[in-house]
């Protein structure tokens, strides 16, 4: 079967590992607590949008970036608010003193791989 794009048809490109190198995702994968290798198997990303939210709550807060970072791993598997696919929902989360709506998605890397990224809801 002939694939209906060429290399040619592409304009353009953006690849999980440029958005990681540039500092659009954050991999979160290392730092966060060991306990949630028990939740997510494979590889977890951040938006910027969400881990500036993190970093904003640790800093004016006692809870560390990896009790946040747990928290929102954790609620992402307990408080599904809304399944967009099966392989796309919202979730709410306590981040600091506020409710927040985030979106998780597991979807091929760039080599097909699985691969996780949290973002706001309204980010693509």
């Amino acid at each position: 079967m002939k694939p209906i794009f060429s290399d040619e048809d592409i304009i353009s490109t953006y690849t999980r590992k440029q958005a990681l190198e540039d500092g659009f995702l954050i991999d979160i994968t290392a730092t966060y607590p060991k306990e949630a290798k028990q939740i997510y198997k494979f590889p977890v990303a951040m938006s910027h949008a969400v881990y500036v939210l993190v970093e904003e709550v640790a800093k004016d807060n006692y809870n560390n970036q990896a009790t946040i970072i747990w928290d929102i791993l954790y609620m992402s598997i307990n408080m599904k608010t809304r399944i967009l696919s099966e392989a796309e929902h919202l979730f709410t989360v306590m981040i600091g003193q506020k409710t927040h709506t985030l979106k998780i998605m597991v979807h091929g890397g760039d080599e097909g791989e699985g691969v996780i990224t949290i973002m706001q809801k309204n980010e693509d």
